[in-house]
């Protein structure tokens, strides 16, 4: 049943999905759960925050109302017509199932990552190798929708990653950023594709794209259909914590799902770690389909592995691990000594060589050794990306060819603001990263000091309104790892500027001579100091933003692309 364009009885719907009984046809044609969003013929969902709200919906023509009241709590309605108003256990559940049989079909097969780092990297290069297959799929997350490979409709994507994105993504990024970059070690032609912006949207019409990473069940759903309507195939989503434990994906059943990391974040939000882990849980544990494969970094939590076991899922462990090669070599290589034991990842990188613009290395699977794969992009953890994003590929279409899956790699686009080298001065590289964690900031400062350079320097804030806890741990890590930092300001959100570079001073205290710490207010000022003060030699990394087109500023979005800004302070100097 599709209903985005048409109006239909939703009384056997409500029955069916929510136990829901109304004496009268529903003639309805979608679903709300923001009263403001309510459009004629809509059933309007409200949450117990947001019973206030219900005569809006009512008035801007809401047929039903779901509402996670007893009827005594509801408002006195009289005044807003006669449509039914029925008390229900579970606003968010509902939604979710009512989306499920509303918005329906979705694309065949539904993907899913969930971790503290990496979803957004893994999601999009499952849908750039499976579009490199000939199969049309589709990314949802952070960065927007994007959508690779023949659709009925014709649309693809092809060159930079998301440059046909609509929503809230991102400008593409001009310049030397990949110029350096070598062959490809074995050809492989890219799928022919073709794409405008104006065939996305096609696509993608009526749509809103939040601006949350695990979207609404409301716009998540009527995404999906769009994009089953024109053909895509897969669609991978990023499953954050929040979405998972506000409900957001209920109503969807996974073919594969993965776990990339977990380390302390958002705890602003779960209160401590075992609320953290336990919304991750979800996916495995209640989303997943039964059978269904779960991709899992090796040596994760053991908590993780038992909802995999209940759910009897199919596991694929994937991991760093090193072994084909003896240890004097790896060195040589640029490989880091392995964190993981016995027994073997299923997926598995086996040595490395590293630059600032791509990585060679040589990757197991299963019983497969593929020598010298190229990837066009920086940083080992981009690399156990690849593998979570292979895992969920094998996992869920386990009869695609590997030898081609694995011939598509040196075709990937690099992913927007991770680790992204956007330009270079004064022979010096600038990168761009989205690290905005403790555990980000090592992987990512731990990456840059692999590859050779004279100092490296660090620009970040931490964003405002968010855990206090970490801006300390982040101070003391800049310091650590970096020969420079420069400390400013992120997304301050509706907090004092001021007052997050303070927490974070305070983790550099004793981090020897005053001037490896500055503090500069204003990130524009900051990042053109840092980029006038570089030698040849020098790293550069602007961290906590990536991607992110417009800070966050008492209320207010202003515009500000650390990617675009960098170029354009290149250009500026350059042309003096």
């Amino acid at each position: 049943m599709q209903v985005l364009d048409s109006e239909v009885d939703a009384k056997d719907i409500l029955k069916d999905a929510l136990g829901v009984h109304v004496n009268t046809a529903v003639p309805a044609s979608g679903v709300a759960m923001d009263s403001r969003a309510t459009n004629p013929g809509d059933i309007f969902v409200a949450a117990p925050d947001a019973l206030q709200y219900i005569p809006m919906a009512l008035s801007q023509g809401a047929v039903l109302v779901l509402a996670e009241a007893s009827q005594a709590e509801l408002p006195e309605l009289s005044d807003f017509g006669t449509a039914p108003i029925v008390p229900i256990q579970n606003a968010r559940m509902a939604v979710a199932k009512l989306c499920q049989h509303m918005y329906a079909p979705v694309p065949n097969t539904l993907l899913a990552v969930t971790g503290t780092n990496g979803k957004s990297s893994t999601v999009v290069m499952v849908r750039q190798l499976l579009g490199h297959l000939g199969i049309s799929a589709a990314s949802l997350g952070t960065l927007g929708v994007g959508i690779s490979g023949p659709t009925s409709e014709g649309v693809g994507i092809s060159g930079p990653a998301f440059e046909g994105v609509s929503g809230p993504a991102f400008e593409s990024v001009s310049g030397p950023a990949f110029e350096s970059v070598s062959e490809p070690t074995f050809e492989h032609p890219p799928a022919a594709e073709d794409l405008s912006q104006e065939n996305v949207n096609r696509i993608l019409s009526n749509i809103s794209v939040p601006s949350l990473t695990t979207y609404d069940p409301v716009s998540l759903h009527k995404i999906l259909n769009k994009l089953s309507l024109a053909g895509v195939q897969c669609a991978a989503i990023e499953a954050t914590s929040h979405g998972l434990h506000q409900r957001r994906l209920d109503g969807l059943s996974f073919d594969a799902v993965a776990l990339t990391n977990i380390t302390q974040d958002h705890l602003d939000y779960h209160n401590d770690m075992d609320a953290y882990i336990a919304a991750k849980m979800r996916l495995f544990a209640e989303l997943a389909r039964d059978g269904a494969s779960a991709v899992i970094k090796a040596g994760c939590d053991a908590r993780i592995l038992d909802a995999c076991a209940q759910k009897h899922l199919k596991i694929i462990t994937y991991g760093v691990q090193y072994g084909s090669q003896d240890s004097s070599q790896n060195s040589q290589r640029g490989a880091q000594s392995s964190q993981y034991g016995s027994p073997p990842a299923d997926l598995a990188i086996t040595s490395y060589a590293t630059n600032a613009s791509s990585i060679t290395f040589d990757l197991r699977v299963y019983d497969r050794i593929f020598e010298r794969v190229t990837y066009h992009g920086s940083g080992l953890f981009q690399l156990e990306n690849l593998l979570c994003a292979l895992g969920l590929i094998l996992g869920a279409h386990g009869a695609l060819v590997l030898d081609d899956l694995v011939a598509a790699i040196p075709y990937l686009s690099p992913i927007p603001g991770r680790m992204e080298l956007v330009g270079t001065h004064n022979g010096a590289s600038i990168f761009v990263d989205f690290c905005h964690t403790p555990d980000a900031f090592v992987t990512v400062l731990s990456e840059l000091k692999n590859i050779p350079h004279n100092n490296l320097v660090i620009v970040f804030g931490c964003g405002g309104d968010r855990d206090k806890t970490k801006r300390a741990q982040m101070g003391r890590i800049a310091v650590q790892l970096a020969s420079r930092v420069i400390v400013t300001d992120d997304n301050p959100r509706f907090e004092d500027p001021a007052s997050i570079r303070k927490d974070i001073l305070e983790g550099t205290q004793g981090a020897g001579p005053d001037h490896r710490v500055t503090e500069i207010p204003g990130r524009r000022v900051a990042i053109s100091q840092a980029i006038a003060d570089l030698a040849k030699g020098d790293i550069l990394l602007v961290a906590g933003r990536g991607h992110e087109l417009y800070q966050k500023v008492m209320g207010n979005e202003i515009l500000l692309s650390d990617r675009i800004y960098i170029q354009s302070t290149i250009n500026t100097v350059n042309s003096q």
